[in-house]
């Protein structure tokens, strides 16, 4: 049996490491991969590749919970579409619409025969993946009607920032910890407001 030399020694080490690194790196680029959930709450594992969505720099990881974790769910825009006064129409309509599905008994009458300007009272909220490769982007609208406060959720398409037909509108509590958020937002909008008139 043949003796092995020095050199072949080091020849076989060094092979040895480099398949190592090619494993490595294959693991690298599988756990790299950023996998998200598109549509509405499924059994079936319904995620895809999004990865090309975050090295693009349009999206960054949403980290949420204790631990914190990254979402697999939702994500946040780095830079959201802009909410423009030319919108103001079509603002008022989403909440209209929202408020007469959700809240039937609301008199809109004052807000479609007299609409407030509403562009500055709208946040971007998250986003999230209708399907594979179609980013929505949702915002908060926060109105003052009748009294009440309502926060009006509605839809972009995140490539066109055309509107989506998937709106809903929440009732505000200012006692309730879960509406705390909320009626922050309220107040800061609401004293801009003043400061503008």
């Amino acid at each position: 049996m043949k003796k092995l030399n020095a050199f072949s020694v080091i020849g076989l080490c060094a092979v040895a490491v480099l398949i190592g690194l090619n494993i490595v790196g294959k693991e690298d680029d599988m756990s790299s991969k950023v996998m998200m959930y598109y549509g509405i709450w499924s059994p079936d594992d319904n995620r895809f590749d999004a990865t090309r969505w975050f090295d693009s720099g349009m999206y960054r990881r949403r980290i949420m919970g204790t631990p914190p974790e990254a979402s697999v769910e939702t994500m946040l825009r780095n830079k959201p579409l802009p909410i423009t006064e030319r919108m103001n129409e079509d603002l008022v309509a989403i909440a209209g619409v929202a408020l007469e599905y959700d809240f039937p008994e609301v008199n809109t009458e004052s807000l479609i025969n007299q609409p407030p300007a509403l562009s500055h009272r709208v946040r971007y909220w998250i986003s999230k993946f209708e399907k594979p490769d179609r980013p929505v982007d949702l915002y908060q609208l926060f109105l003052n009607l009748d009294q009440k406060r309502f926060v009006i959720t509605f839809s972009r398409d995140a490539q066109t920032g055309d509107l989506i037909d998937d709106n809903s509108a929440t009732l505000v509590y200012a006692n309730q910890e879960s509406d705390a958020e909320y009626v922050r937002t309220f107040k800061e909008l609401d004293e801009a407001e003043q400061r503008q008139r």
